[in-house]
């Protein structure tokens, strides 16, 4: 019966009668031509979103915490993804840059210095493991397309092999493996 809607620049929307109604519940000003956000997959009152900070709710976007520092001063937050199996780590990016907290906000550290200089499309948390995560890069460089962290983004490896030259903008991973990712090309 709960659904969410979001349009360009930062507008967030609720129903609660199966799309009949929708009540604003937009966090800041501004925001991404796509505002990211994700509801939690263990907790279905809290819902997370990105502006130039990132902005918690736990009663489903009645009321919204900063939980973040501006990351992104000069744009806007773009892609946002919450752990599946551990909803304190949320991982958000903004440009080429990627950042993650482990405590829900607490902390945030920046993880993509050792990451291709390229503009993130997608990130994807492993179901089980909240320190495995995926991030595909847009743009054309050679073998730069998807990398691959074991460690919460401390360290990436390159998991591009056999991908055309092309831009990846975006991915899913089969639930039933933690292995078996799926890449959206141009």
């Amino acid at each position: 019966s709960i659904m969410y809607a979001s349009w360009q620049n930062g507008a967030l929307n609720r129903s609660d009668n199966y799309g009949q109604n929708f009540k604003g519940i937009r966090a800041a000003d501004g925001g991404a031509w796509i505002t990211p956000f994700q509801v939690s997959p263990l907790n279905h009152r809290m819902i997370v979103a990105g502006y130039k900070a990132v902005f918690l709710s736990g009663n489903m976007g009645d009321n919204w915490n900063q939980i973040s520092p501006e990351l992104t001063p000069d744009g806007w937050l773009t892609e946002i993804a919450f752990a599946p199996s551990e909803d304190k780590y949320i991982y958000v990016s903004g440009g080429s840059s990627l950042w993650g907290t482990k405590d829900r906000g607490e902390s945030w550290d920046l993880l993509s210095k050792n990451l291709p200089n390229l503009y993130i499309e997608d990130i994807i948390v492993s179901p089980s493991e909240p320190d495995k995560v995926w991030v595909c890069l847009s743009g054309y460089s050679e073998e730069e397309k998807i990398f691959v962290s074991e460690d919460g983004g401390k360290n990436w490896s390159n998991y591009s092999t056999g991908l055309p030259n092309v831009p990846v903008n975006s991915m899913t991973i089969n639930r039933l493996s933690n292995y078996a990712l799926y890449a959206g090309t141009d």
